[in-house]
């Protein structure tokens, strides 16, 4: 298990490519110590690159130089229409300890940057005692992002936890 991690870290990191996210998967160790693994690698606006070849992968075990046999990159499918909501605690408690604020923002940024929008589009909200909209549905990734960048947490450090799924409904 411990090669196998290590693997998979010295795997991602050493692929010299301009993009931004990689994510690997399907791993196949059956035929141990030749092992399978299907990857994606895309660049910062979720563009998936299928031009990798294996002189563009260097794979090293504890140092060590190991051979990729072969990389093969087909095209890639269709991808399916999504529409996430990205809900963000703000309550005061984020504040505090490790910035868990900043690792909610970091998350949502990275989701919402390998996000394929077009077809896909994304909201965000937040909450804190209430609850707020902070970018409706929409595929403009510049708005998404401003909506996590400008989240501002509450002073009183107080979470109603049912706040992020409830909306308040005047009764007048």
């Amino acid at each position: 298990m411990k090669k196998l991690v290590r693997f998979l870290v010295f795997l991602m990191t050493p692929i010299a490519l301009y993009g931004q996210g990689f994510a690997l998967f399907g791993i196949d160790t059956s035929a141990f110590p030749t092992m399978k693994a299907k990857f994606t690698a895309y660049d910062t606006s979720g563009i998936i690159h299928t031009s990798i070849s294996k002189g563009n992968i260097v794979l090293t075990e504890n140092g060590i130089p190991r051979t990729v046999t072969k990389v093969s990159c087909p095209q890639s499918t269709a991808q399916v229409a999504v529409s996430a909501v990205l809900t963000i605690d703000v309550s005061g408690s984020m504040r505090f300890g490790f910035p868990n604020s900043e690792l909610a923002k970091s998350a949502a940024s990275s989701f919402i940057k390998a996000m394929h929008l077009g077809n896909s589009e994304c909201a965000v909200s937040s909450f804190d005692h209430e609850n707020f909209l902070n970018q409706d549905f929409t595929t403009d990734r510049t708005k998404l992002l401003q909506a996590v960048y400008s989240m501002h947490h509450a002073v009183a450090p107080t979470t109603t936890k049912d706040c992020a799924c409830r909306r308040q409904v005047d009764s007048k």
